[in-house]
């Protein structure tokens, strides 16, 4: 249904040119149906004519959109001052007036609700992307640390006991997510009105949710795809490690339990190979073996404390070949 809203004032008055930009604010905000006309009095005979109750006057099809001031009969050519801090009329009014005063907008006890909604879903948006990261730090938190040529430490070990517990969190926030999104978002009122900033307020929070959804699946799987990664890291470190044996070196080679993802063996061997007398490291995820060619057998010991840092345990395995492997001590 089209209105017709009309801003009756007469030259000089100040409130008459903010309260038409706030109307047509409101209309083009809410789309609404309405035609908006400014009518200007120069005759004080016009004011009874017209129910003027002073400048400016804004009526809806004709009635004031003020319900106190539809019996006032004190017309007259003087300036109005609404019952507001800025003496205007406010925007739930006019909506009144429209008949749509139930639409969902910033302003009122509905309106507050919904931006709590959005709050709401926008932190628990939030708390399911975190969450996921740290439901995969065991395997991309010590890749990152070897990439920038720092020690994992027992961080692998440290995130994985938590894994189970992140990954069930950032599931029920994200489902939290989406149930504000989809099933609690107030946008329109009982009559299928939609506020337009609303409308869009509500896709862009869809938007973002299935985009946090695509990076939560992403980092709760990453253990899944961090073989890939894996494998680059250690192509480049086979390209740097020497292309002869040093025949005066030996190989020691351990069984190590409880490593829960390729990336951890990726770290193991980074720092197995930085300890002195070691001259290359291997460490295979799929069997659980440690590799480790020394030039000094005695470095045993400090072997088994990197990997024991490391958050896993390790023990001596039979040589699969006698003559060029050793039996670690």
């Amino acid at each position: 249904m089209s209105h017709r809203i009309s801003v009756l004032y007469f030259a000089g008055c100040p409130n008459h040119p903010p309260v038409v930009e706030r109307i047509q604010r409101v209309v083009a905000e809410h789309a609404l149906d309405a035609v908006v006309e400014e009518v200007e009095l120069n005759d004080p005979a016009d004011a009874e004519r017209l129910r003027f109750l002073g400048s400016p006057t804004v009526q809806v099809d004709g009635v004031d959109i003020e319900p106190a001031a539809r019996t006032r009969t004190d017309y007259a050519m003087s300036c109005r001052v609404y019952n507001t801090p800025d003496g205007l009329p406010p925007e739930p009014m006019l909506l009144d007036a429209l008949g749509i005063g139930s639409v969902t907008t910033d302003e009122g006890a509905t309106g507050a609700k919904a931006d709590q909604l959005t709050h709401a879903g926008a932190a628990a948006t939030a708390g399911s992307v975190v969450t996921a990261m740290l439901s995969s730090a065991c395997c991309w938190l010590p890749l990152t640390l070897l990439a920038f040529g720092a020690s994992a430490g027992g961080l692998s070990a440290f995130f994985e006991r938590w894994r189970p517990y992140f990954a069930g969190v950032s599931i029920v926030m994200l489902s939290l997510g989406f149930y504000l999104a989809y099933f609690r978002a107030h946008t329109c009122s009982d009559d299928g009105h939609c506020s337009v900033r609303a409308r869009r307020r509500l896709r862009l929070t869809r938007a973002t949710l299935w985009v946090s959804a695509v990076v939560v699946v992403a980092f709760v799987s990453f253990p899944k795809y961090a073989g890939a990664l894996v494998e680059a890291i250690k192509g480049g470190a086979s390209a740097a490690q020497p292309a002869s044996v040093n025949p005066a070196s030996s190989t020691m080679v351990y069984d190590v339990q409880g490593m829960t993802c390729p990336a951890c063996a990726a770290t193991l061997r980074a720092d197995l190979a930085t300890i002195p007398g070691v001259e290359s490291a291997d460490v295979d995820f799929t069997s659980g073996t440690a590799r480790v060619r020394v030039v000094d057998p005695a470095v045993g010991a400090a072997l088994e404390d990197t990997v024991r840092r490391h958050g896993f345990t390790a023990t001596p395995a039979v040589p699969t070949s006698p003559d060029t492997e050793r039996r670690a001590p």
